[in-house]
């Protein structure tokens, strides 16, 4: 459930932001890129909405709950399918917050992967009875995903074990 209220929420957040204005790529003369430097003003704006739009979402999901057989909450199977019918709150949601996560990762020769995600955490607990338990989820929002080309030098060595192939 937590997963798809994220995922409502992505749609919305997302809907007019242009994600080649969270990056700009300053390449050189020969069209080797030099710098890949982000708008930090739009990022936070991004992560703003998508958290807010993520609790909207999420206490969505809240305010709903559960009917169980008032036997259920006896502990003796034989009764947990009977009894009145008791509308139990479920899921709390106290609050979502968003982290951004930027990996880069050798892809060849002079090649880069960059990759920039967003985990969503919800800050949720699950609630049967007097039991309160915390729910450790994370949902991960990939942003966009980049291959930075460097120049291929003409002549190159690999060293495995110690000797150059």
């Amino acid at each position: 459930m937590l997963k798809r209220a994220s995922y409502v929420a992505i749609a919305k957040a997302t809907d007019d932001i242009s994600f080649k204005d969270l990056f700009t790529i300053t390449a050189n003369a020969d069209g080797n890129i030099q710098m890949l430097s982000s708008n930090s003003l739009k990022l936070n704006e991004l992560s703003f909405r998508l958290a807010d739009e993520t609790l909207k979402a999420c206490k969505l999901i809240e305010g709903g709950g559960v009917s169980i057989p008032i036997g259920a909450f006896t502990g003796i199977s034989l009764l947990s399918g009977t009894g009145k019918m008791v509308n139990v709150k479920m899921i709390k949601i106290d609050g979502v917050k968003c982290e951004f996560v930027s990996s880069f990762l050798s892809s060849g020769i002079n090649q880069t992967k960059h990759s920039l995600y967003l985990n969503i955490v919800p800050d949720c607990t699950l609630i049967i009875g007097l039991k309160r338990i915390k729910i450790d989820t994370k949902i991960q929002y990939l942003c966009y995903e980049n291959l930075i080309l460097g120049s291929v030098p003409e002549t190159y060595i690999t060293i495995a074990n110690g000797f150059a192939k």
